[in-house]
């Protein structure tokens, strides 16, 4: 490649230059079925000094960045791509943003069950024998973790301490196009929800559903992000990220379906999701300390969710530090070329058939 051309792509693509150092060393592993790739090696100084600066880079400057890794055909709709970072905070043991078809969100559970086994089992950070506690730094505050091993080679399980969750509204009307009037909560659980009960879409928590359920959880996340511009004070974050779809099983487990832009279904049971669920029970007297729940996903996999304590959150609302336990899989490693020189989807590509229906959702 011709050095002009080198340079012609680089003024295109600047954030090639100023982050990507080598080529880019993947661990891929899933949170209870959700891919949550786990970036390790590569990158270099991504621009900010706190984490929520960094997390806004991603989401204007390095833009292309996201693109190139979450986009076809380095990446695909079904999957997230976290990125490692140091920690500033002392009590942290790394940080983390992830990266999604729409954009860098601040936390996820599922994303944290893979990163946890996913440094963990590559060596990345070590095992303290059978009970590993760890901190990761987040956007949305600090995560502690523990990691389960009976060898010291793989984790078992990962319990996450999700705290600060709370309702922002409760039983909001909705006017939604092509469903009429539709009650939804609002709520922090590490980003911000529309929660709907399955009930009110007339759909049923089935993976044989999944098109019916995230068309419809589509429409009322558009007119809850029309209608609702939260804000979480401590943060920063803003906006409603996605549209929660509740129910219960047969034998009263939680069941849900967080339906994500451009339109797919979480595979997990959304960990970020069910605080948010829960944050709404508590706010309506329903939840107290002590009390556990198993919350499952539309392909069955599970999270075991505890009740430590209910706080208060800024606006008054109850807010509870709950105790997410799930598993982490890794299931392979991947390296990405470091230079896209003549690549002419060098950004990425989407199409509807699999990214969903609503193409707009997605930042381009």
């Amino acid at each position: 490649m011709a050095d002009e051309t080198r340079a012609q792509i680089l003024k295109q693509h600047p954030d090639y230059g100023k982050v990507i150092e080598s080529d880019l060393e993947m661990i891929l592993a899933h949170g209870e079925g959700e891919i949550g790739r786990v970036l390790i090696n590569g990158l270099g100084t991504i621009p900010g000094s706190k984490i929520q600066e960094r997390l806004a880079w991603f989401n204007g400057a390095g833009d292309s960045l996201r693109r190139l890794l979450v986009s076809e055909p380095r990446g695909f709709a079904q999957m997230s791509t976290n990125i490692i970072l140091p920690a500033d905070n002392e009590q942290a043991d790394a940080a983390f943003v992830i990266l999604q078809a729409d954009k860098a969100h601040a936390m996820s559970g599922s994303n944290t069950l893979c990163i946890t086994t996913a440094l963990l089992e590559s060596g990345q950070l070590p095992f303290q024998g059978n009970e590993t506690s760890l901190h990761f730094e987040t956007a949305a505050g600090l995560v502690p973790v523990t990691a389960y091993s009976d060898d010291g080679k793989h984790c078992h399980s990962v319990r996450i301490e999700n705290a600060g969750g709370y309702a922002e509204t409760l039983d909001a009307t909705l006017e939604v196009a092509g469903l009429g009037k539709i009650t939804v909560d609002i709520a922090w659980g590490g980003v911000f929800f529309a929660l709907v009960e399955a009930e009110a879409l007339g759909v049923a928590l089935e993976p044989s559903a999944a098109r019916v359920i995230t068309d419809k959880a589509l429409c009322v996340l558009r007119a809850a992000q029309e209608a609702f511009q939260p804000v979480h004070q401590a943060s920063g974050t803003e906006g409603i990220a996605y549209a929660m779809v509740l129910g219960k099983a047969a034998n009263g487990d939680l069941r849900g379906a967080n339906v994500m832009p451009p339109g797919r279904i979480d595979r997990s049971p959304c960990g970020t999701g069910t605080t948010a669920r829960l944050a709404c029970l508590a706010a309506r007297g329903g939840l107290s300390a002590g009390e556990t729940y198993t919350a499952r996903s539309l392909i069955d996999s599970q999270i075991k969710v505890e009740c430590l304590d209910i706080a208060t959150a800024a606006n008054g609302a109850p807010s509870p530090k709950l105790a997410i336990t799930g598993r982490g899989r890794v299931y392979g490693r991947t390296t990405l070329l470091a230079e896209p020189w003549g690549d002419p989807f060098a950004e990425g590509f989407v199409l509807a058939d699999t990214w969903g229906a609503d193409l707009s959702l997605i930042r381009r």
